[in-house]
């Protein structure tokens, strides 16, 4: 998840670039109010003065926002203790608050980032490794990781890689330092390649013809 603090300096730092919101409607007619929930006008106190800002006013303004439907950033939050230093009073904003959030995530979808645990999205079960492209995609070689083991996704051992597409079409069916591999004449001769190429024969993490 972006962090809350860089997040807000962006903001600051693109409404320094731009001709400034002077009220809520001003606010309410830009691309942000529809995309990210930012309806409401209101001033951040900076070291070069006063700056006008687009936030959220209410929690409608995330729930009905493109960011809630399609990413999951639904839930209205103000008085962020993050960025209380910076000076706005009070400083609001669009988050994530719950597991049916986090799975409309990009982090979910590719991170397995879809549960929420202490404030945030995290990976917190098998499921949530499930559903990654990480997991899903049986790529060639690359291990499919659908285990959660310590707050990572990780990959369960020889078993995932006779999963592949790898497995079966080239015979990359053994595990070698986070990679699956043609490790025996057994993984060649079970595979495709030996019966369209005979390709039978393991050599250096291949298969190849005897």
């Amino acid at each position: 998840m972006l962090n809350m603090r860089l997040a807000w300096l962006i903001v600051v730092g693109l409404a320094a670039c731009r001709p400034q919101p002077r009220s809520d409607a001003d606010c309410e007619g830009k691309a942000e109010c529809r995309e990210q929930g930012r309806c409401a006008f209101a001033w951040l106190t900076t070291g070069d003065g006063p700056v006008g800002v687009c936030q959220p006013g209410k929690a409608s303004d995330c729930t009905e926002s493109r960011a809630c439907r399609e990413h999951g950033w639904c839930t209205f939050r103000e008085d962020v203790p993050e960025v209380a230093y910076l000076g706005t009073q009070p400083y609001r904003t669009c988050e994530r608050s719950s597991d049916a959030e986090c799975a409309k995530g990009f982090d979910c979808s590719y991170y397995g980032e879809c549960t929420y645990v202490d404030g945030r999205c995290r990976i917190g079960k098998d499921a949530d490794c499930a559903r990654t492209r990480g997991c899903r995609s049986r790529v060639y070689s690359k291990i499919p990781k659908c285990l959660f083991l310590n707050g990572l996704c990780v990959a369960q051992g020889e078993a995932d890689c006779g999963k592949t597409k790898g497995c079966a079409v080239e015979g990359r069916c053994t595990l070698d330092h986070g990679w699956c591999i043609a490790g025996s004449d057994e993984d060649c001769q079970r595979s495709h390649a030996c019966a369209a190429d005979g390709k039978c024969m393991a050599s250096g993490g291949k298969c190849v013809a005897g």
